[in-house]
């Protein structure tokens, strides 16, 4: 349609033309003539029944709602059908039904297929700790000291001497994520119990795809030959009180780790691992590391989902397939539970799959470890960290490429104010003197504007990003406070807007970002805590930091007094609260004393019959 008429515009003008023109672009010709002459503005499809809200006020919708998921708090159905409601009560449409106080079904649905890349998922979990700590200055300074560490060591472009360690859970108990079952009736899955029993796996990669000998950790407290058959070669196994790593396990698999290094090259190798306690605070692991010319890196804290590769790759492999194997043992041992000593029969039918080059390749070529490359993380990582209080200082705040912006919230008693993204854009159609409202439309001249009053808004149309600006006066219920909210927004082309869709005024208009409540985390007190003084754990500054913590940590002992003397003294009192004789309140004397008087009585009746008895038979004289 558009190389139609953009053909019609460039040649003579004639109905014969326009007739051989419809012909040869098999458009209608009466379609045609209607574009040409602007009855129907636009190149785009526009048969059908029309929406009962505009284009321009379903795409605000949809980047409200593409910006609430980036946020970590997604809209559900019922909430975006009680959003368009407010939306068209707040700006006098009346197209939705009272009663309800909610859009139709059918609206929500047709919605969705109108926006084809937004549909229903379910959510993953995301704790607000890595919501807060996933922000863009914490992880642009850590790539910058990774990158610095890396060239001081001479290891940048050596893949072979960079490695990723990290531990996991595996449990015994395996379930379907979905199957397919009859409707209406119960659907249920045979489970070995209510709850599995984990088994921690310690596995280790370089940048080549070279893997160290595992580490598995049972729960129990002695480790049975028996459950060691059938283990990898050259693995570890080993037992703790609930199955989890601790400072002297870890110490051991760092000496099979240490013995495991090629000998023939002298370059140091760079160890990158989490914030784990048996990891920073283990003392001995740390100078065992530095002993043999082994650096520690210890990623930023809550941030292992987005830079650890054996978390991006191979953990993420590994529990899949271990899931799908169990279920399929499951079934064969009919819901038996998997014991300790058939654990390893079905972890060496998964890891051989798993623990390829490829795995170890892409988990680091993911996370932008190797080769270095600070893009790897998108910018979508971080937006969930835009509703935390934790403010994000950065050397210049300005538009991205995409015209993007830092969505900052700022609460008070009686007002507030939001700053949100780009997307969040909405365009308030200029009203015509016959009250139909026409959209611009940016297919044409590049200096297209569109200004309603007394609500300034122009539209500059650049080459590669249009723009919308907008200054509104004033919000309900900001007790007359000023916003000034600057928004990039994609006008589309040939967008046709028709005057029972858009609010009455332009001057009352409430958009869709207006309606909604963007959350914002804020702490009521702050918590002590003891950071870390660096990253790197093999330098002098931290080796420093733990001994002054050993060494509180020991004065604290001392004055403290010793469990065994604690546990006797309050045996002692335990006993002597028990020998004290309770107090007896004065009913409870009265009726003690009647029933020893009762008891006499009756005591001395039966010693009177007794008498009698023996009078009257003559046994005394």
């Amino acid at each position: 349609m558009a190389e139609a008429i953009e053909e019609y515009k460039s040649g003579a003008d004639g109905s014969k033309q326009l007739r051989m023109l419809a012909r040869a672009w098999n458009i209608p010709k009466s379609t045609l003539q209607r574009r040409i002459a602007g009855t129907v503005i636009g190149t785009q499809h526009c048969s059908g029944r029309k929406t009962v809200l505009s284009a321009a006020a379903e795409q605000e919708l949809s980047n409200v709602i593409r910006d609430m998921a980036s946020c970590g708090f997604p809209l559900g159905m019922m909430e975006i059908r009680k959003l368009a409601y407010q939306y068209s009560k707040a700006n006098e449409l009346n197209i939705f039904s009272d009663s309800k106080q909610a859009a139709g079904y059918y609206w929500f649905r047709n919605f969705l297929q109108r926006h084809s890349d937004l549909r229903v998922r379910k959510p993953e979990a995301l704790s607000a700790a890595r919501a807060m700590s996933m922000n863009k200055p914490t992880i642009d300074k850590w790539f910058k000291d990774y990158e610095l560490l890396l060239i001081s060591l001479g290891i940048k472009d050596v893949p072979s001497h960079i490695w990723n360690c990290d531990e996991s859970g595996l449990i015994d108990q395996f379930e379907r994520r979905k199957a397919v079952g009859v409707a209406g009736k119960p659907f249920y899955q045979i489970t070995a119990g209510e709850r599995g029993e984990l088994t921690t796996v310690l596995a280790c990669m370089n940048a080549v795809g070279t893997y160290m000998p595992l580490l598995f950790i049972f729960k129990g407290a002695r480790l049975q030959a028996k459950w060691c058959v059938g283990a990898p070669a050259g693995s570890l196994v080993n037992v703790s009180a609930n199955g989890w790593i601790n400072h002297d396990l870890f110490l051991k698999w760092a000496t099979k780790f240490v013995e495991q290094l090629p000998k023939d090259d002298d370059r140091p190798h760079l160890l990158l691992l989490d914030g784990h306690s048996s990891h920073v605070y283990n003392y001995a692991f740390i100078q065992l590391m530095k002993q043999n010319n082994v650096h520690l890196l210890c990623f930023p804290a809550h941030c292992s989902h987005w830079l650890q590769p054996a978390d991006k790759a191979l953990f993420k492999s590994l529990k899949h397939q271990w899931n799908e194997q169990g279920w399929q043992m499951t079934k064969d041992l009919a819901g038996a539970r998997l014991r300790k000593d058939q654990f390893f029969q079905l972890f060496s039918a998964v890891w051989p799959r798993v623990a390829s080059v490829e795995t170890a390749q892409n988990g680091f070529r993911a996370t932008g470890l190797f080769p270095v490359n600070r893009a790897a993380i998108p910018e979508s990582a971080f937006a969930p960290s835009r509703c935390t209080e934790r403010e994000l200082i950065s050397d210049q705040q300005t538009l991205s490429a995409e015209g993007s912006l830092n969505a900052c919230v700022t609460s008070a008693t009686t007002s507030s104010t939001v700053s949100c993204q780009s997307d969040m854009a909405h365009v308030i159609p200029e009203q015509q003197p016959g009250g139909s409202a026409v959209a611009a439309s940016t297919s044409g001249d590049p200096n297209t504007s569109l200004t309603a009053a007394p609500t300034s808004s122009t539209v500059s149309n650049q080459p590669d990003m249009p723009t919308i600006t907008v200054e509104n006066d004033t919000v309900a219920g900001s007790n007359n406070t000023t916003v000034a909210t600057e928004l990039t927004s994609t006008v589309s082309e040939g967008m046709v807007v028709t005057d029972d869709c858009q609010p009455s005024t332009s001057a009352g208009y409430t958009s869709f970002s207006e309606l909604v409540n963007v959350p914002h985390r804020e702490r009521g007190q702050k918590r002590k805590r003891s950071r870390l003084p660096t990253l790197q754990l093999t330098s002098p500054e931290h080796l420093q930091f733990i001994e002054s913590k050993a060494t509180s940590a020991a004065c604290d002992r001392a004055r403290k007094p010793k469990s065994s003397d604690v546990n006797s003294k309050q045996s002692a009192k335990n006993q002597e609260k028990k020998n004290r004789p309770k107090p007896v309140g004065r009913r409870k004397k009265e009726q003690s004393a009647s029933h020893n008087n009762t008891v006499v009585c009756r005591l001395d009746q039966h010693v009177f019959d007794i008498l009698k008895l023996l009078l009257q038979s003559g046994y005394f004289w």
